[in-house]
This record gives structure tokens, C-alpha cells and sequence, in this order.
């Protein structure tokens, strides 16, 4: 195979990007600046308190699985009265056990063992 002389670059947003030579093409460093901008403002907020944007984002999270695990049940509720399937069912309440152990699982280790290891461990289950 043939090295390559050129310098190819496809970004999240779709745009291509070539800057072989630097000879003022800037198509390169446009793409990579309208990406950069964009993430920089969605992370704006992370920069100062990192630890505090995680507790906020675990706080998200748990909304989520209250609004999970209650729906959940509901959906239990009501494949009981329509006669639904046994499978889905013990699918929903397990569903919900996992939700919820989570939820526990993941307040005590972010608030007991803050450390970089047990969160990336937190977050690969």
C-alpha cells in the first residue's frame, strides 16, 4: 500500500476536510474550529467545577431512572389488566430492579470512592 501524502480528515458534522501542502487552504482548520466551538460551549460549564458537573449529571441521571422504574411498573400494571405476556412482565420488574440497584450503586460510589478508577468502573457496568 502506498503512504499517503495528504491529510484527510472526516469530522462529526459530516464536513470533509484536505490540507495537503498548506497552501492556504484553510477548509482544514475551518471544520476543525466549527467542531471545537461547538463542544467547547456544551463543556463551557465543566471546566471549573468537574467534580460538581458530575454530581449535577448524576442528578440528571437519577430523574431519568425515577421516571424509568415508575414506568416500569405502570407497564406491569397494565399488561396485568390486558392480559399481556408473562415474559414481559418479569422483563419490566427486572427492568426496574436493575434500574433502581443502579441508582444505589452509582450515588455510593460517586459520593463514598470518588476516584477515577471506581467511576470508570461504575461506568462500564
Amino acid at each position: 500500500m502506498a503512504p499517503r501524502d495528504n491529510d484527510d480528515a472526516t469530522f462529526d458534522d459530516g464536513t470533509f476536510a484536505t490540507n495537503a501542502d498548506g497552501d492556504g487552504d484553510d477548509r482544514f482548520e475551518r471544520a476543525g474550529n466549527h467542531a471545537h466551538g461547538l463542544l467547547s460551549k456544551v463543556f463551557s460549564s465543566c471546566e471549573a467545577d468537574a467534580k460538581g458537573s458530575v454530581h449535577r449529571a448524576w442528578g440528571i441521571t437519577l430523574l431519568f431512572i425515577a421516571i424509568f422504574f415508575a414506568m416500569a411498573f405502570i407497564e406491569v400494571a397494565t399488561l396485568g389488566k390486558n392480559e399481556g405476556s408473562m415474559a414481559l412482565r418479569i422483563a419490566s420488574v427486572w427492568t426496574a430492579i436493575i434500574q433502581f440497584t443502579m441508582a444505589i450503586l452509582g450515588t455510593f460510589i460517586l459520593k463514598r470512592f470518588p476516584t477515577s478508577f471506581s467511576v470508570g468502573f461504575f461506568l462500564g457496568l
